[in-house]
């Protein structure tokens, strides 16, 4: 395994999203990374919010304000935006004024990589949605065995899927719109989707059952049942803005069928493991579309998954294919550097790719 060598002034990554900020950065030989809410769809100032707090905690590691900030985003997206450019100049123009003058901000962008912010300022459409590449490219650098590797990011509210091979990341698409089209992004995360989203209808012991299309639910319900999404994972409300808890989250799916609490657990465990294989297969689907794109056999493709849902690996492999390799992004560079904790490592895969890149 081949490590890109870290900045050497105390550096800020920055993955800017539509409803976290996640950054990473190395302080003392250890990686840190970190995700903070940031629903900018309630306003541009929950980036304000959200960077001062990524700024103090960026200055207790380092014990100083970081000289150098990368900076990545999706953010661009949010329906407070007029347009997907505008979104990328008023995100950039905020940090840029958060920032101090002599901060040295360099913007992530396709095709060029890093460039300064003044650069990225006059070519917006570059910088929109490339997060994706940046995981990409370090995946490409680490990965170095002959056999095609497959990434998944699984994120909160989309999966990106990406497909490498002798170090080149052969999905090449450019924005949003082709990427959704050809399967490489899928509008499905563990936390924020809808489970309104996997109708209009779902089968349940046997039976054919029509979904209501509400937002009663969403995927954060199903995995904290299973007790597979981790806290710091689980920041947006609930559909109902009520509690988090396993009863709260039981009445939340129950209703997606028009029902309630009193629903006998054996239908709702169903309904439960319904959803789940439901989201599960939309996943499966999408990576087999992305392997045949490129007359990739599953057989012969290796798996690292990333993101807060990067605990779908197992599940996602064994349906690939049972005994196709499989790791996680965190289990790579925990052979190089100390991981404050593995777990943000994984869910903050482009924020670290942007301090290790």
């Amino acid at each position: 395994m081949t490590t890109p060598t870290p900045p050497c002034p105390p550096c800020l990554s920055w993955d800017i999203g539509g409803a976290h900020l996640k950054t990473a950065l190395i302080s003392d030989s250890t990686l840190h990374a970190r995700q903070l809410p940031c629903p900018l769809w309630q306003g541009i100032d929950q980036f304000d919010r959200a960077s001062k707090q990524a700024l103090l905690w960026a200055e207790s590691l380092y014990r100083q304000q970081p000289d150098t900030h990368h900076v990545t985003m999706s953010a661009e997206l949010a329906d407070i935006f007029i347009s997907r450019k505008q979104g990328v100049l008023d995100v950039l123009h905020r940090l840029r004024a958060l920032l101090p003058p002599q901060a040295n901000i360099l913007v992530y962008t396709l095709p060029d990589g890093l460039c300064p912010i003044e650069r990225a300022q006059q070519h917006p459409l570059a910088v929109a949605s490339a997060n994706w590449h940046i995981t990409a490219r370090l995946m490409s650098r680490l990965h170095t065995v002959s056999a095609p590797l497959l990434l998944v990011d699984i994120g909160s509210t989309t999966t990106d899927i990406t497909l490498l091979h002798k170090q080149t990341i052969l999905s090449q698409s450019d924005n949003d719109h082709d990427r959704l089209r050809t399967g490489q992004l899928v509008y499905s995360g563990v936390v924020r989707t809808p489970l309104m989203a996997f109708g209009p209808t779902i089968d349940v012991d046997g039976k054919t059952l029509p979904l209501c299309a509400e937002v009663f639910a969403t995927t954060a319900d199903l995995y904290r049942l299973s007790d597979s999404l981790k806290a710091e994972d689980d920041q947006m409300p609930t559909a109902d803005g009520k509690s988090k808890d396993a009863s709260a989250s039981r009445r939340r799916i129950a209703r997606m069928v028009a029902l309630d609490q009193s629903t006998p657990s054996p239908f709702l465990d169903s309904l439960i493991r319904a959803f789940t294989n439901k989201q599960k297969n939309q996943l499966v689907h999408a990576c087999r579309r992305v392997l045949a794109q490129h007359q990739c056999d599953p057989r012969d493709t290796h798996l690292c998954v990333t993101g807060c849902g990067a605990f779908l690996m197992d599940a996602l492999a064994d349906a690939l294919h049972p005994s196709l390799p499989r790791y996680r992004l965190s289990a790579h560079l925990a052979e190089s550097y100390t991981l404050a904790d593995h777990a943000r490592v994984d869910s903050c895969a482009p924020a670290v790719a942007l301090t290790l890149l």
